[in-house]
């Protein structure tokens, strides 16, 4: 019997920082968070980004509002 994952999609828009402080030089900052959360699709692009995997690593992975 295969099980189907609930899969979750985040689009984040992030403003107030410049993409290059963000990402990293060589998105060197955006592979540390790629590692951190190797199960999820990390997709950036300017300032969007989009993080993709199952719902609750999704979930886990997308910023708190604070």
């Amino acid at each position: 019997m295969n099980i189907i994952e609930a899969i979750s999609e985040i689009h984040l828009t992030i403003e107030a920082i410049d993409p290059l402080i963000l990402y990293g030089e060589n998105n060197v900052k955006l592979g540390v968070l790629k590692k951190a959360f190797p199960e999820l699709s990390i997709l950036a692009r300017g300032n969007q980004v989009k993080i993709s995997g199952n719902k609750k690593d999704a979930q886990n992975a997308k910023p708190s509002s604070n």
